[in-house]
């Protein structure tokens, strides 16, 4: 019981036996009922059950006492933002120091993001205040203040030379790589053969008929650039595709549309239900951006609680 509507499940428990019942109505319109089986209700014995309801009791009782806790440790904070040292002695909290770690990176607990973006917000940066509690997971709660700050300053030439001449050598190696794949692409433009270019390089034109708009080979990159390029006409079309540590020139030749036919009914209605859901969200989202351009709200502060 409790389940479903009271009337139909008075006339269900009413059935005594297999079968079918009168018609019954809910608020949910009449219902014919066919009883196939009545399985007994069963009980276990408590020692069946002592080990999971402890487990259940000591999940329930930890998740009453956490929040608890975290809500006394939040009233706490509040009440003395200055200071650790009372909210650590009210709740008997040990008062840890962690550290340094940057708005980048960190290590233990301060590989955590939102925990370095609470030690750098301006409450606890610029304030000096307690951080707002950052919960990192069903059990755990963090608080922290500032005890130190080393300002970012440039490092000696001497430390960061190697890094300099590493990125300098990088970002040149890309520089020449574009350049160069910038005048092949504006020869192939100018007329020459694209096998007889890739000849000279030592390298072979390979074509890939076929290809379907999901394909994994060639490159995934490729095939999303090729399926954004318009049409051929009576010539190729042609584009440099950047694949980041590469680049590849890309001819178009022929475009074979899909048949709808081809596909199983099943599959078709399947992503007639997803264009329906994408174009009526997509819809919905610009009606709401309208009546929020449209509309003027006007908040009641001495409503709010």
């Amino acid at each position: 019981r409790g389940l479903t509507d009271p009337a139909f499940e008075d006339a269900l428990v009413a059935m005594s036996e297999t079968g079918i019942s009168d018609p019954v109505r809910s608020d949910e319109g009449y219902h014919v009922i066919q009883l196939r089986e009545i399985t007994p209700a069963s009980q276990k014995s408590f020692e069946d059950v002592r080990d999971e309801l402890a487990a259940e009791y000591k999940k329930s009782e930890s998740e009453r006492l956490y929040a608890e806790r975290s809500g006394e440790l939040i009233d706490l904070i509040y009440k003395d933002p200055g200071s650790l040292q009372p909210t650590a002695e009210a709740l008997s909290l040990e008062i840890k120091t962690a550290g340094p770690f940057t708005r980048e990176s960190g290590e233990g607990l301060f590989a955590n993001p939102a925990l370095r973006e609470a030690a750098f917000s301006d409450t606890v940066l610029v304030e000096g205040n307690i951080s707002d509690p950052v919960e990192l997971d069903d059990s755990r709660m963090v608080a922290m203040r500032l005890t130190d700050h080393a300002k970012s300053e440039p490092r000696p030439l001497a430390d960061v030379s190697d890094d300099i001449r590493t990125r300098v050598i990088a970002e040149r190696r890309a520089k020449a790589l574009k350049d160069h794949a910038d005048a092949l692409f504006a020869r192939v433009e100018g007329g020459e053969d694209l096998a007889a270019i890739a000849t000279t390089l030592g390298v072979e034109v390979e074509a890939a008929n076929a290809t379907g708009r999901s394909a994994a080979s060639p490159e995934r990159a490729l095939v999303t650039a090729v399926f954004a390029m318009p049409r051929p006409g009576d010539s190729p079309k042609r584009q440099l595709v950047d694949l980041g540590q590469a680049f590849a020139i890309a001819e178009l030749r022929a475009v074979k549309d899909g048949d709808p036919s081809s596909v199983e009914a099943s599959r078709r209605e399947q992503v007639r239900s997803q264009l329906q859901q994408s174009y009526a969200s997509a819809e919905a989202q610009g009606l709401i951006a309208s009546l929020r351009q449209q509309s003027s709200v006007t908040i009641a502060e001495d409503r709010l609680q």
